[in-house]
């Protein structure tokens, strides 16, 4: 920003010309053997995502007062006389639960040194640490399932899918994935990553849409405006659309700098020597 967009494109593409020696001559290649945890660290992050089952039964009994057994029913008479703010509620509640407990302990460290190939050496950690591409929940679990900010809903049955019983209180019932890819997803899990996928697609696909119309439309009415000498903002018959750019006259390409006056006499030196 301080030397221009000359420079920053000349630093762009040496960048780019690095890059694309550098690949050709190492490469930078994924495997399954880039995903393997060690074996006692899979197993506290077996245990970790065993205990999250625990504590979600331990908030909804205190957060439902009732015995274990009449927790169903008890569920589903507050849901039906609260309607859909309770269940919002209710969904919030549990996301922030499992959220909480499945980010501490194991799940933070386990891309950096608790793989079997080192950081070093592995690309799917490389990928991950630098947030190029994945995210932590790739290689440990897959974590909650949205859909449209909320969990999975309920059918009319008060079912997410028909191999769960009605009101299941559960994480895994309303679409907590502790599977990986690696281990492989059991059918009612990757059909809940489905479907939070497709409506990953679905929104891509519209927004695409909407947002290109919209920045054509404002290319259109933008492109015959043009700042006069007097710094009035005209449109194409002169007509006055603003009577000083941007209402204070300020470049917003050099905005960020307006304060900054030690950088821009550093900057206005090395041009005049450049220059000279």
């Amino acid at each position: 920003m301080l030397y221009g967009p000359n420079a920053a494109g000349n630093l762009l593409s040496v960048f780019s010309c690095l890059f694309t020696a550098f690949l050709q001559t190492q490469g930078f290649t994924c495997g399954v053997d880039d995903l393997i945890i060690l074996k006692d660290v899979d197993e506290k992050r077996t245990n970790q995502l065993e205990s999250v089952k625990g504590l979600v039964k331990k908030y909804f009994i205190t957060v439902f007062p009732a015995d274990p057994q009449d927790m169903t029913s008890r569920i589903e008479r507050v849901l039906y006389e609260d309607g859909a703010l309770a269940l919002a509620s209710l969904d919030r509640s549990v996301v922030s639960e499992l959220n909480q407990c499945s980010c501490k302990g194991v799940m933070n460290d386990l891309l950096s040194d608790r793989l079997l190939k080192t950081s070093g050496t592995n690309c799917i950690s490389l990928m991950t640490i630098s947030e190029a591409k994945g995210s932590k929940q790739n290689s440990s679990y897959l974590g909650q399932q949205d859909l449209k900010g909320k969990r999975v809903p309920q059918m009319v049955s008060g079912k997410t899918l028909h191999c769960f019983h009605p009101w299941d209180w559960s994480p895994r019932a309303g679409g907590f994935i502790n599977d990986r890819f690696l281990s492989g997803l059991r059918p009612q899990e990757y059909y809940f990553h489905c479907m939070a996928g497709r409506e990953g697609l679905v929104d891509t696909a519209v927004k695409t849409s909407r947002s290109g119309y919209l920045q054509r439309c404002l290319m259109k009415n933008l492109e015959s405006l043009k700042v006069n000498y007097d710094c009035t903002v005209r449109d194409y018959d002169g007509s006055i659309i603003q009577f000083q750019y941007g209402e204070d006259g300020v470049d917003v390409h050099k905005s960020s700098f307006i304060g900054k006056f030690n950088e821009m006499t550093v900057v206005s030196i090395s041009f005049k020597r450049i220059k000279i």
